[in-house]
C-alpha cells in the first residue's frame, strides 16, 4: 500500500506500508511516478525489506524515511 507521499516537481514520491502479522506480510521501500513520463520508478533495499515507511522527506539529493513494523499488537519504531 501507498503510505507516507511527497510530491516534488512532477513527481510523487511514496514510502511503501504493509501490516506484517497473521501471516500477512510485505516488502518495504518506497518509489514515485513520474506523469509526464507515465513511468514508475520503485526501490526496495534489503535494509528496508522489515520496515514499513511511516514518514517520507525528499529533500535535493537525499531521501529520508521513518521506518516501523505493524506486527500484531502495538506498531514499533525502527528510527530513520
Amino acid at each position: 500500500m501507498i503510505g507516507p507521499y511527497q510530491i516534488v516537481g512532477e513527481r510523487f514520491w511514496f514510502g511503501k506500508t504493509f501490516y506484517d502479522g497473521e501471516g500477512n506480510t510485505g516488502v518495504g521501500g518506497f518509489g514515485y511516478f513520474d506523469p509526464e513520463e507515465r513511468k514508475y520508478g520503485v526501490f526496495s533495499p534489503p535494509e528496508l525489506a522489515d520496515w514499513s515507511a511511516s514518514a517520507l522527506l525528499v529533500e535535493e539529493k537525499d531521501i529520508w524515511l521513518g521506518l516501523v513494523r505493524h506486527p500484531e499488537g502495538a506498531p514499533y519504531s525502527g528510527g530513520l
